[in-house]
């Protein structure tokens, strides 16, 4: 106790004072209208796996005035071991600038660091840079693993309980009785801003690290932690500094030494040893004199590929200490196919598989395929530390599942077989299941490939008609709690069996024997069944959760109520309702109750093609976010088959999945469909870009003016044409920072006054370009941490189009990359331009988005967003909620009451800033061949008219001439 402030443990008595706090502070369900109650909460407690939650109780008055809890689960992240995530971190308005957050966290590392525990992590909005100080301050930093993901989040690591755990060791005794020593961590040294979103780790010996640095009393200490291994590699104190790294970098070749470096100085006598982590001696005890170094290289081989961990031990007069590296063993010389979507057909003609070679090595070799006959690929040659791209010839491909087996031979001329790259030969109606060199379980069929991680189960279905994800479903769990794990799944005692074609069986062993059994098959080529089968160890009441998340970017869903089909859009966060670390609050938009319920099916639909759950039974559902939705099955305490459930990928809709239901499920009449109909819709066949340019009138326009100015970052051009104005700065990114119309600046900027680019600064330069190495979930991409080329060549341009038109601007350049901004004179049509060239052996493989955020002109009128959902019109109107959706092709943007502005892109994204209104993020995807050039455009345009704004983009009034989403 401090003061009037009590910190202890959550007693039944506490439960209602908390619920009260959390729903009179605008904490938790009830910032979307959901008050939580007592049972819900309690239910909260149970499904996330609570490790500690701690209560702050006010003695004047009498009540809970703050909480904080430790859990097993965040944010759909499963802690590892060693590992809890924080949450619930919630202060009393009155309370926030007192002592009660420096009381909780001391109080809960005392119970970790009592129970073991060496790692604490937590999810933060970046955007909240209130909260993101606040747990920077307790020592949780950002690494570079932590992305931001789609609910908006980043994840903060700290190793507060593994460092103080190892002060409380080498401290002298009479100090450890001190309150200080769980609270030395307010004495950490800060590693930048603290409300800065950048990375905080850092690079030393080719580890990526966190360091802390501790003066406690008279003593010092510096403390460096892998991230990889969440190990300690340094330390540094007034006597002693030992460190454990591998000298060329965690990365080594399976079969070749890796080398690791123990070294020691001391600055005073001190008697030391260093063992390995089987008790073997690496340093014999011994004596060692004040500034006396000694360095000791072991040389390791690992003949497996993969993530490993090699630990060893400090031996001090005073203590042990462990320390731990993560190293990565990679195979020399690999191959893979480049598109996995695409499968053979038995016996066509010769057909041609793109595959990439890679060479890893320091030694140039020579491959060539020796297995099966009908493969034929030309002997490649590739140099040391290379890779390649080629095509193997296949002809008269039998059916089933074949391993092609490439050999490589070094100038020595020693012989290695490669593992071997999957080739599936498919007809209609066929299905195969087999196992990656990657280590993933694959079941496929000519419409849907399904893979399964041999780690964690978590499971993606590939909609291979469309070429895209449709959905996610992590391994289920026996529970409570129901950890999930979508972003970060739980490892798990998996065995796997394929039985037959088209038939896939997976087994859990649980810790108390008990035994999950999963058998996945391919029913049709678009229809996944799952059947589940439980064999207890011991009588208990427990249930199993299952997790299927829809991946669909702009999707409508369908669910049959008793009162009649309910189909709306769905909106991210917004509709169906839910929030991740409140899913045990039932939805206020979609009942759980099965009973609620006509048919037990649901589908979420987009363009033409959709993703259905259609199941037999469950004790109970719950829709929300993205969940297909997650069903709940009692467990009986005997042995018992579950009632099943499958997943429909393909074309069609509701009416398509209804009829895979009543063939699988059915025991009942079907109701009649009823649809709700959106006001605002858009016509059948949209009109092309192309067709509004050709109605713009450019007769007697005046010259398009390039004006070079400006200094330092600004220094670039200024294009004019008459009705819009913009001007370009190169070495900003090669940002449009500033787009006029009707003498006013259009754009959100950064500048004069730039500033670093993060999550609460993304207007780094009005309209920018963006590359994204690996493809991402584009919600995600949004925000993640992708290439910004800083600088780029300057000169003007002119292009013609197909119709002869002159569109004049400036071309940027950096590399193989181009990019061009460009206007046609009279017009306030704007054309960005992106341009690549593939100067490498290999295909280049990217996303690449133009960043567009429009600013406010009138502070009391809110923005309008208009977009297209299913062939349907909907709309959002700004209210500072951070909502995320998918505006498809086009989109319309009101910025005040006489300015919109249309976007037009073969994908848009659309985030919702609290404070700032809408940012767009257009889409280009580039798959570009060696040698070969690819172009992608992108159009902005803006008007004082709404009407018009809409014809550009596609859309048209309804006869009521209102708009509904």
């Amino acid at each position: 106790m401090s003061g009037s402030i009590a910190i202890r443990p959550l007693q039944e008595a506490d439960v209602e004072g908390v619920v009260d706090l959390y729903n009179r502070g605008g904490f938790g369900p009830i910032a979307g209208g959901q008050a939580l109650t007592g049972a819900t909460f309690r239910r909260l407690l149970e499904e996330r796996g609570t490790y500690l939650f701690l209560v702050a109780e006010s003695q004047e008055p009498n009540a809970i005035v703050g909480t904080l809890g430790l859990f097993q689960v965040s944010e759909q992240r499963v802690a590892q071991p060693e590992e809890v995530f924080a949450g619930s971190f919630f202060i009393h308005p009155e309370f926030r600038n007192g002592s009660i957050p420096n009381l909780l966290f001391i109080e809960a590392l005392r119970a970790l660091i009592r129970d073991g525990y060496s790692c604490i992590s937590a999810t933060v909005n970046p955007a909240n840079t209130t909260a993101l100080a606040l747990y920077k301050r307790m020592g949780l930093y950002r690494t570079r693993a932590s992305s931001i993901d789609y609910d908006g989040q980043i994840e903060l690591k700290g190793y507060q309980p593994l460092i103080m755990r190892s002060i409380k060791q080498m401290v002298p005794d009479y100090l450890t009785t001190l309150p200080r020593v769980e609270s030395c961590w307010r004495f950490l040294a800060p590693r930048q801003s603290l409300r800065s979103t950048g990375y905080d780790t850092e690079s030393w010996n080719g580890l990526e690290v966190i360091t802390y640095e501790i003066h406690f009393e008279e003593h010092f200490y510096r403390f460096r932690l892998d991230v990889e291994s969440n190990g300690l590699v340094e330390l540094q104190t007034n006597a002693v500094h030992f460190s454990f790294y591998p000298e060329a970098g965690p990365e080594g070749l399976v079969g070749e030494e890796l080398k690791l470096v123990h070294e020691l100085t001391t600055q005073c006598e001190q008697a030391c040893a260093v063992s390995r982590a089987d008790g073997s001696e690496v340093l014999t005890r011994r004596i060692f004199g004040p500034h006396q170094h000694w360095r000791y290289v072991e040389r390791l081989v690992f003949p497996q590929p993969g993530r490993h961990v090699v630990r060893c031990t400090l031996h001090l007069e005073s203590c042990s200490l462990d320390f731990q590296v993560g190293v990565r063993l990679l195979t020399g010389v690999h191959a893979q196919r480049v598109r996995p979507l695409v499968h053979l057909v038995p016996g066509t003609e010769t057909v041609r598989v793109p595959i990439c070679l890679q060479n890893a090595t320091q030694r140039p070799c020579s491959l060539s395929v020796v297995a099966p006959s009908w493969a034929r690929c030309d002997s490649i040659t590739l140099a040391a530390e290379s890779a390649a791209e080629t095509a193997l010839s296949c002809e008269g491909v039998p059916e089933g599942v074949h391993a092609v087996v490439f050999e490589a031979q070094a100038e020595d001329g020693t012989r290695r077989q490669l593992d071997p790259v999957m080739l599936p030969a498919l007809r209609r109606g066929m299905a195969v299941s087999y196992r990656e060199e990657s280590g993933a379980y694959v079941l496929e069929s000519t419409a849907v490939r399904a893979t399964i991680d041999a780690k964690t189960g978590l499971m993606h279905i590939w909609d291979k008609g469309a070429s895209r994800l449709a959905l996610y479903e992590a391994w289920p769990d026996v529970g409570p709690p129901f950890p999930g794990g979508l972003k970060r799944g739980k490892v798990r005692r998996l065995e796997a069996c394929c039985e037959a074609d088209g038939t896939l069986t997976l087994q859990e062993t649980l810790k108390d024997g008990s035994l999950l059994r999963r058998t996945l098959r391919l029913r049709d080529d678009h229809l996944l069944e799952i059947q589940q089968a439980w064999k207890p160890a011991r009588r208990r009441q427990a249930r199993l959760k299952t997790y299927g998340w829809c991946a669909l970017r702009q999707s409508v869903l369908t669910v049959p109520l008793r009162e009649g089909w309910q189909t709306r859009p769905v909106i991210y966060g917004e509709y169906p309702y839910a929030m991740h670390e409140f899913e045990a609050i039932p939805s206020a938009d979609l009942p759980c109750d099965s009973a609620a319920y006509a048919e037990n099916w649901s589908v979420f639909e987009e363009a033409g093609r959709c993703t259905g759950l259609l199941w037999e039974r469950a004790a109970e559902i719950c829709y929300g976010l993205h969940w297909m939705p997650s069903l709940f099955f009692e467990l009986p305490e005997k042995e018992a088959i579950l009632p099943g459930y499958a997943y429909y990928i393909g074309p069609g809709g509701a009416n398509e999945v209804q009829r895979h239901w009543q063939t699988c499920y059915a025991h009942g009449p079907v109701e009649a469909e009823q649809t709700a109909v959106l006001a605002m819709q858009t016509p059948e066949t949209r009109p092309a870009i192309e067709t509004v340019l050709e109605r713009l009138s450019v007769q007697e326009a005046p010259a398009v003016r390039l004006t070079p100015g400006g200094t330092g970052q600004t220094r670039g051009y200024q294009v004019d044409n008459g009705v819009v104005r913009f001007q370009v700065a190169p070495k900003f990114a090669g940002s449009i920072y500033s787009l006029t119309f009707q003498g006013a600046n259009l754009l959100q900027t950064a500048l004069p006054r730039p500033r670093p680019f993060g999550e609460n600064a993304s207007w780094f330069g009005g309209i920018h370009p963006y590359r994204v190495n690996e493809r991402t979930n584009l919600l995600e991409s949004l925000l993640c941490d992708g290439e910004r080329i800083p600088e780029y060549e300057v000169q003007p341009y002119q292009e013609l189009d197909a119709q002869g038109r002159a569109w004049e601007g400036v071309i940027l350049t950096a590399g193989a990359l181009r990019i061009a901004y460009s206007v046609l004179p009279g017009t306030s049509m704007l054309r960005l331009m992106a341009e690549y060239h593939n100067t490498r052996a290999v295909t280049e493989t990217f996303d690449l988005l133009f960043y567009a955020f429009f600013r406010a002109l009138h502070s009391r009128v809110p923005k309008m967003l208009y977009y297209e959902r299913q062939g349907k019109g909907a709309y959002l109107k700004e209210e500072k909620r951070g909502r995320r959706v998918y505006t498809g092709r086009s989109c319309v943007v009101t910025l005040g009451r006489d300015v919109a502005v249309s976007l037009c892109a073969p994908e848009i994204a659309t985030y919702e800033w609290p404070k700032d209104g809408f940012q767009h993020a257009l889409l280009h995807h580039f798959d570009v061949a060696p040698g070969e050039t690819q172009r992608a455009y992108s159009y902005l345009f803006v008007s004082d008219s709404l009407e018009q704004a809409f014809s550009v983009a596609g859309f048209q009034r309804s006869q009521t001439g209102s708009v509904k989403g």
